[in-house]
């Protein structure tokens, strides 16, 4: 062969190296791209990052309940294949959950501030939801870049504030796993959810789930999509204001509030029922469900489940039974909640209560969980 020839030949030869060498450059590059519609990319531009958040998080949605058998896988990166992934809510004591405050990413040091109030406050391992429901601020300025700027600031210290709460999921799971204080087939560290408005940072975090807003809940289409989007299976979690609401979400037809449906439509493994007292939150809201309410639709739901469970067995002999069904969601009182009122929807029915300032603003989170718990335990 010629000198010229063999030139040629090394050339080519080298070229699949190059080939590999620069699509790794890439892959390296875009780092934070997750499969699918996994929340915006690190490599995309603000203006793309917002506009694919904004699509993500206009769709509908809908939700679905499982119960002690559902796995609760988290991300790739923080994830210990030696903690076990089975999980359920605690039935020994009162369920807590903590919502974040609607401005806890308006700012690095709001973030900061929610972290750590969290960190404290499930340092007791007595909390067992915490939920993201963020709200994101007009600024005053009519510029529109500026106010894409700043949600894509909060959408951004929203991923990171949420990666962080399951890392430290994480953490408390493998602390109580190795240190035999829970059987090998369970764990009860908290579970942190996301609101249906930021679908895309709750795929980019890899949170357990996903808590739906009444009105997304009832496009069922939304919510099965949703869930499908997910690579693993998600906490689902839904809010309402009525028991004909509850009743439909977690069980029913929507054209019967009567008859149990065993249909494939996703179902809530839990609900938030308010609003109970007054609050911050809703200050322009006058008229409350009251703390009455959240034992109300779960004691409805029970006895509707108990009815189906008669009527299966009265069937005639070789009839198929209807498939079972799942138990009733756990209810959370919401709205109002403090150390002083806590017990009261706990004594009426409900499983628990969720709170935002009651914990958050307090001087001592994790002593005002403490509080929380044994008032609901002495008192309910």
């Amino acid at each position: 062969m010629s000198n010229e020839g063999i030139f040629l030949f090394r050339i080519f030869a080298t070229l699949p190296l190059i080939l590999a060498i620069w699509l790794a450059t890439l892959s390296h590059n875009c780092h934070g791209w997750h499969h699918g519609v996994s929340g915006f990319s690190s490599c995309q531009q603000p203006q793309q990052r917002q506009q694919q958040s904004k699509v993500q998080s206009s769709l509908p949605s809908t939700t679905s309940f499982h119960n002690d058998d559902d796995v609760i896988h988290t991300s790739d990166e923080t994830e210990n294949t030696s903690v076990p992934s089975t999980w359920s809510f605690p039935s020994h004591r009162p369920l807590l959950a903590i919502i974040t405050e609607p401005n806890a990413c308006d700012s690095d040091a709001s973030m900061e501030r929610t972290f750590h109030a969290i960190q404290q406050a499930v340092s007791t391992q007595d909390v067992d939801l915490v939920s993201l429901r963020l709200e994101i601020r007009p600024s005053n300025s009519n510029i529109d870049e500026r106010n894409q700027e700043l949600e894509i600031n909060v959408m951004e210290r929203a991923c990171t504030l949420a990666k962080r709460l399951v890392q430290l999921s994480e953490q408390q799971a493998q602390e109580q796993y190795t240190s035999g204080a829970l059987p090998a087939t369970t764990t009860s560290s908290f579970k942190v959810v996301c609101s249906s408005d930021f679908i895309s940072v709750a795929m980019e975090a890899k949170v357990h789930g996903i808590h739906f807003k009444e009105h997304h809940y009832q496009n069922h289409t939304f919510v099965t999509q949703v869930v499908q989007s997910f690579d693993y299976p998600i906490l689902l979690g839904t809010s309402t204001h009525s028991i004909s609401s509850a009743v439909v979400e977690s069980f029913c037809d929507s054209s019967s509030t009567s008859t149990l449906s065993s249909d494939k439509a996703p179902k809530p493994h839990y609900i938030f029922v308010g609003t109970c007292y007054p609050t911050a939150s809703h200050p322009e809201k006058t008229i409350m469900e009251g703390p009455a309410l959240p034992g109300q639709i779960r004691k409805k739901l029970i006895s509707l489940l108990a009815a189906q469970e008669q009527q299966d067995e009265e069937k005639e002999e070789g009839i198929m039974k209807a498939p079972l069904l799942p138990p009733p969601p756990p209810v959370f009182a919401i709205g109002g909640i403090e150390a002083t009122n806590c017990h009261e929807p706990v004594s009426m029915g409900a499983n628990g209560v969720a709170v935002i300032r009651a914990v958050l603003q307090a001087e001592d989170p994790a002593e005002m969980v403490n509080t929380l718990q044994t008032n609901m335990k002495q008192k309910g």
